[in-house]
């Protein structure tokens, strides 16, 4: 299950297979009502308990889009009843739009629970849309918000935009990307050296947080500069422009959504650093594009222009055993008198599905990189929710491989040149490091030149943050972008120490990178004594 931005939809994901395409099919579910919330009174909410069914008013065949809609056309009031589709060739994803059987007391809105085809738990908020009866609408993580007003509280749960502003709003976490000189530096490069495409130009700052790139933009010569900011951070960025008059004067700092906000004038430069883990977590990225449609200029210019995805094979055996060997914990049969040895599967499985974000060593890849480029100019929004990168990895020598390695670049094309800014291994660290997908079950590759194929694909949920599905060799696996194994916290490796070692993680850890504090074995913030085992945290 996952959301479709934009529109009152359910989408699943079938493991069935295919349905019958020779004779119309009807598809009902039964859903649980965990709750009521009344329309009187939204802060009233009561419990639930009683079955509901929901029937399937639509669908759209995704993968080979196909639409396929009853005679009704998805308009029938709650006294009609479905009258089923016809499939015409089997499919595996597609979009349904599901109508509830009964309205709700006092025109409130139902929180269900529906079990899809693996038993796998959705909840859905459904709302009473006029005469149109109940719509089911949201998704596995209740992407639609009650009361939502613009796009980004309508693709995002509420839970995670509140912490993600409050993140972004505390002056430790903007230092953490200040420093990060390679970031800064490219960015400060870029503008600096494209100056002209700035030069009495109205400019807007996409997620401004501290307003450095604002400050770049003046510096390079804009009239004025429109910094938006949803966090509290807007205040301490008021506050440096109040401080840095020169160029301060000409930068508004303006508290809010970029989708929610107005602007005077439409700017001819957005500049923005809306990149996360793996170029796409966060999904910032659909932001900054709403803001070329809605608040930029035809033809005016973005910084950064473009961004691209890596992916190739690694070989590293030290990270598949650890990340094997997280799990060993449940192995315990007498943990203080509990047998914890019924969770040790479950319990590797959840370790093998975290992406595990760390500096890459270059000696562990064995393989071409594959690459998916995304033109900011031209992408739409809609690009962003599901979309695979194909596989073809020729591997350089025999060796087993462990999984698949990714990092992205940026690129700033300007007027008077182009820049690019790559998180790449082997060159030089950025906080965004590099991320791997760890196989369960590696590939053993017999001789030089074999080529694995497969498919990773994004499928984007309302958490901010992408579900990565791994079809490789003879295994799928599902890693969730949102909660990764932040190896770089505990691990560094030493290049002299890799220097021509095809596979491995050196033992060290993070400095101020890490940015957490050393503690030694016993649990205490003591020094560690000589020989004594450390770890960040």
């Amino acid at each position: 299950f996952f959301p479709r931005v934009g529109a009152h939809w359910l989408q699943i994901m079938s493991r069935r297979g295919h349905v019958d395409g020779t004779k119309p099919t009807t598809l009902r579910f039964e859903a649980t009502v965990c709750s009521i919330r009344h329309a009187t009174d939204p802060t009233c909410i009561t419990a639930g308990g009683s079955r509901m069914e929901l029937s399937l008013v639509d669908m759209v065949i995704q993968n080979d889009m196909v639409s396929i809609k009853d005679k009704h056309d998805g308009r029938q009031s709650p006294e009609r009843q479905p009258q089923g589709l016809c499939m015409p060739k089997p499919f595996r994803e597609g979009v349904l739009r599901l109508q509830a059987a009964q309205p709700c007391p006092g025109g409130g809105a139902y929180m269900l629970q529906l079990n899809d085809f693996d038993g796998l738990s959705v909840t859905l908020l459904v709302q009473p849309e006029s005469t149109r009866g109940m719509e089911a609408l949201g998704s596995v993580h209740g992407a639609w918000q009650p009361g939502a007003s613009d796009e980004f509280s309508r693709r995002t749960d509420s839970n995670s935009s509140a912490l993600y502003f409050y993140y972004y709003g505390m002056l430790q976490h903007q230092q953490n990307m200040l420093q990060d000189h390679v970031r800064t530096g490219a960015y400060h490069a870029a503008m600096m050296e494209n100056a002209t495409d700035f030069q009495g130009k109205a400019v807007m700052d996409v997620g401004c947080g501290s307003g450095i790139l604002s400050f770049f933009a003046a510096q390079a010569g804009a009239r004025v500069v429109y910094a938006v900011e949803a966090s509290e951070f807007a205040r301490y960025a008021e506050r440096l422009v109040k401080t840095n008059p020169v160029l301060g004067s000409r930068i508004k700092v303006i508290k809010g959504r970029v989708e929610e906000i107005t602007l005077p004038e439409q700017v001819d430069v957005l500049v923005s650093e809306p990149m996360g883990t793996l170029l796409v977590n966060e999904r910032m990225l659909e932001t900054y594009i709403y803001a070329r449609k809605h608040h930029l200029v035809p033809g005016g210019k973005l910084f950064p222009t473009n961004g691209t995805i890596y992916m190739a094979a690694f070989s590293d055996a030290a990270l598949w055993n650890e990340v094997s060997n997280k799990s060993a914990f449940w192995m315990h049969d007498n943990f203080y008198g509990v047998d914890l040895g019924a969770l040790t599967e479950e319990a590797r499985m959840s370790s093998f599905a975290q992406p595990v974000i760390d500096q890459i060593p270059p000696q562990v890849l064995v393989s071409n990189s594959v690459v998916q480029t995304f033109d900011f100019q031209t992408l739409d929004e809609s690009d962003l929710l599901n979309f695979e990168i194909k596989l073809s990895l020729q591997v350089s020598r025999p060796c087993t491989v462990h999984g698949v390695a990714a990092w992205f670049d940026v690129g700033f094309v300007g007027t008077s040149c182009t820049r690019t800014l790559s998180t790449s291994p082997g060159n030089p660290l950025t906080h965004w490091y590099q991320m791997r997908a760890v196989l369960r079950e590696p590939i053993t590759v017999s001789r030089a030149g074999e080529t694995i194929t497969g498919t990773m694909r994004f499928r984007a949920h309302n958490r901010q943050s992408y579900d990565l599905i791994l079809d490789i060799g003879r295994s799928r696996q599902v890693y969730d972008l949102k909660e990764p194994y932040y190896r770089q916290l505990v691990h560094s490796y030493d290049p002299a120490v890799l220097d021509g070692m095809a596979g491995g993680v050196a033992g060290g850890f993070g400095g101020d990178a890490a940015g957490g504090r050393m503690y030694s074995s016993r649990g205490d913030a003591s020094p560690a004594s000589p020989g004594e085992e450390t770890w960040w945290v």
